[in-house]
């Protein structure tokens, strides 16, 4: 038990009224015999200094009183342990252990440890040796023995200060280095995972892999434990110990797996539970001797959604040095299995009889086999298979380097980028209607026959039934990938689609609804779907086409599907054969591939690999045009016509305004050139004034190219409004009419105007145009 900074280790005190539970706590304390002590103490605690460990305890005094019952209740349940204390001279409070408090005790909270203290054994020291105390040395023997729980009996005296302090020491020790999970007192062997867990240390110090610790192996492992290697003479005195007791424990290369586990024995039998514990600790175990959360935690699960973890090239080699290590003939036995997987503490889904496993044969498996099973396990439960790595002994004594285990791949994406699937393992989940063949199918992908499959859906049990296998296919691109076939049951399916009907929301490539049901298998997982159908049946083909639907819009449209037609040794009948080519046509999918798994051979092997390309290399005409899939479209063709039209909108705006500000510029004639030709109108007659006029508008028009000559004719004018006559105003009127003609004399220059604006205005708007739609595309979401 790891102790945590400022905590202590609670101790409740127990027992019959006058058994002494009182004067023990408070001597320990006080280190004094008190005569009248108090009828029940507070709690007291005794300092870090008090133990060897520096460790502090908080100790409980409780009352046996029936109203004080709940406070004790409170007491044992807050506990880490537990001490109940008898009277050496009243039978009646050993028997009431056995028959009430060890039972209440283990009904309050299972598991903790308990010490038991023969309280006033000093009474038995005036007691002549006779039959009455040999009969309680008996029973209290025969109760440390059948209450599984009782760490150690104390013979302790307050009085005489005997042993006192002991019954806390080992009340704490009991705590720290708690025996029940290690050793069997009963059977006087050690218990099955303490057992594994000193397996995996032996075989993790064994650098040469000899099957026997050698001198300097010896003194490592001793230098990682305690930090103290041994002399050469201590080496010799420890193998002499047990080659005295063990023969086999020691050989030639030194000590042996049965000589290693002998040592902790005897460690375990005198007492010293510190140093089996110092050992387990220092490799990774926690208190029920699993590796700590800790040592896995220091791997990063927080992918993104678009990468998932695989077998590295280590864990392979990892591995196939593990197989060659157990296996002579090339073929691993269950019992080779059973015996390389022995330091994994449970075993339950170490060899999945329901899992059918390429080249795997009835007397073994060879190592192609062993390493599809170890993928097929990263690919399902990753976390699991790091811990069973380690386990097996990689990483070293702390589980360093873990995430060596671990290559990042890059899964289906949504968009369906080919350039982005890395994967080398592909996860196909096969739907299909009740009797379309899907079991067959999958066992026939690792090559196994209809014999096989039927035993194993015969010995399945409880739950959904669901075939998998695992194969290597070598795809188009030239890798060798591993394909995982998983078998989807078609109630499973009914009952998600139903669920996602009345939810009112599918569930999305990354994530989960909310009433999805937990047999469905996670969606994001799949990197192709195969549905398929008995190509006899045309509701088997309506029912497996419904499948496609829902599956696809569930999976937001971005899941490749392949449709696959089983059974084609039965042959098709022609309306199916039309009805299938138009719905293929309607969903704008490929025509299912032929598939039957009794021929088997080329027509099987040519279904997987069109599955492999398929996940490689998702094609949009694998993505079923589904009805939601159309309205989506359709939604985003109607955003895209609404984004263009806006766009010319403004950008013809642009246009009218840029034209109108040219034409519509302000006179930049100067005040002093308004003035003079003002002047010089004034001092002349009228035909002189339209001479004047005349010239002066074209200067005008030569300065500013035209604009603000109306306004110069008018400014002129208006200045000799008083002094002209009706002659004048033909005369005025002639200019206007001259200065019109000048001005469609400029159309000429209107196309090179608009062509120098078209290079400072066009390019920028189209460019901008550009940039929207670009920007557009990026930011478009799927709409339910």
């Amino acid at each position: 038990m790891g102790i945590e900074n400022n905590r202590y280790v609670r101790v409740a005190v127990i027992g019959d009224s006058g058994t002494g539970k009182t004067s023990l706590i408070s001597t320990a304390a006080n280190d004094t015999f008190d005569v009248r002590p108090p009828p029940v103490l507070p709690p007291v605690r005794l300092p870090p200094e008090f133990s060897p460990d520096h460790v502090a305890m908080l100790l409980t005094d409780t009352s046996s009183s029936p109203e004080d019952a709940t406070a004790l209740d409170l007491s044992v349940q807050s506990a880490d342990a537990v001490v109940i204390c008898f009277d050496a001279l009243r039978h009646a409070t050993l028997d009431s252990i056995r028959t009430y408090w060890y039972p209440r005790v283990q009904q309050l909270k299972p598991d903790v440890p308990v010490i038991l203290a023969c309280c006033k054994a000093d009474l038995l020291e005036g007691a002549p040796e006779g039959r009455e105390v040999q009969l309680i040395r008996e029973r209290v023997e025969q109760a440390v023995q059948d209450l599984p729980h009782v760490e150690v009996c104390l013979n302790c005296s307050s009085r005489t200060l005997r042993m006192v302090t002991d019954v806390f020491h080992y009340a704490l020790k009991s705590v720290l280095y708690p025996l029940q999970p290690l050793y069997d007192r009963i059977g006087k062997r050690l218990k099955l995972l303490c057992l594994r867990a000193l397996k995996r240390i032996f075989i993790m110090c064994d650098t040469n892999q000899d099957g026997s610790l050698s001198d300097t192996e010896l003194n490592t492992f001793q230098q990682i434990c305690f930090n103290l290697p041994l002399t050469n003479e201590e080496l010799q005195n420890v193998k002499q110990v047990v080659q005295a007791k063990m023969p086999k424990g020691v050989d030639e290369g030194g000590l042996t797996l049965e000589g290693f586990l002998f040592l902790q024995v005897l460690f375990i039998e005198r007492g010293r539970l510190e140093s089996t514990w110092a050992v387990l600790r220092k490799f990774g175990y926690n208190d029920e001797l699993k590796l700590r959360d800790e040592i896995l935690d220091r791997v990063n699960w927080n992918l993104p959604v678009d990468q998932v973890y695989e077998l590295s090239d280590v864990a392979a080699e990892f591995l196939t040095h593990k197989f060659f290590s157990y296996s002579s003939d090339g073929l691993l036995t269950p019992g080779q299995y059973a015996e390389l997987c022995g330091t994994i503490p449970q075993q339950g889904d170490s060899w999945d009889h329901q899992l059918a496993v390429h080249c795997a044969m009835e007397g073994g498996v060879p190592l192609e086999s062993f390493l599809l099973k170890w993928h097929y396990k990263m690919a399902v439960d990753p976390r699991t298979a790091v811990t069973h790595l380690l386990y097996l002994g990689f990483g070293g004594p702390s589980g360093s380097g873990a995430q060596a285990l671990l290559a990042k791949a890059t899964r289906r994406r949504p968009d369906r980028k080919a350039d982005m699937f890395t994967k080398r393992v592909i996860h196909c989940y096969v739907f299909g209607p009740r009797g379309c063949g899907k079991s067959s199918l999958v066992w026939a992908s690792a090559g196994k026959s209809s014999d096989d499959m039927k035993h194993s859906i015969a010995t399945r049990s409880g739950g959904h039934n669901r075939a998998a296998s695992v194969s290597q296919m070598s795809g188009e691109d030239g890798r060798d990938r591993v394909l995982i076939m998983t078998e989807v049951p078609e109630d499973v399916v009914s009952e998600f689609v139903l669920l996602s009907q009345i939810s009112g929301s599918a569930t999305s490539s990354g994530s989960q609804a909310a009433a999805q049901p937990t047999a469905m298998p996670d969606l994001a997982r799949c990197d192709v779907a195969a549905f398929l159908f008995d190509s006899s049946s045309s509701d088997s083909f309506r029912l497996a086409r419904s499948m496609m639907e829902s599956i696809s819009t569930a999976a937001g449209d971005s899941l490749p599907c392949v449709m696959v037609s089983c059974k084609d040794d039965l042959g098709m009948a022609q309306a199916l054969e039309d009805v299938v080519k138009a719905s293929c046509a309607e969903l704008v999918v490929p025509l299912p591939v032929p598939v039957s798994v009794e021929t088997g051979g080329e027509a099987v092997l040519g279904a997987l690999r069109r599955i492999v390309a398929v996940a490689v290399k998702p094609e949009g005409h694998h993505v079923p045009f589904t009805a939601a899939r159309k309205a989506k479209k359709r939604l985003m063709r109607n955003l895209y016509t609404l984004g263009l039209s806006l766009t010319a909108l403004a950008g013809g705006s642009l246009i009218v305004y840029s034209v109108y500000s040219l034409f519509n510029k302000p006179s930049t004639s100067s005040a002093a050139d308004q003035s003079t030709s003002t002047a010089t109108s004034s001092s002349k007659p009228a035909a002189g004034l339209c001479s004047s006029t005349s010239t002066g508008w074209m200067n005008t028009h030569d300065r500013s190219k035209g604009s603000g000559a109306s306004q110069t004719i008018t400014t002129t004018l208006s200045n000799n409004a008083s002094e002209t006559s009706s002659a004048g105003r033909n005369v005025v009127t002639a200019a206007a009419e001259d200065g019109f003609q000048q001005v469609a004399g400029m159309n000429s220059a209107v196309p090179g105007l608009m062509k120098a604006w078209f290079s400072s205005v066009s390019e920028p708007t189209l460019r901008f145009s550009s940039d929207f739609f670009t920007w557009f595309s990026d930011k478009k979401q799927p709409v339910s």
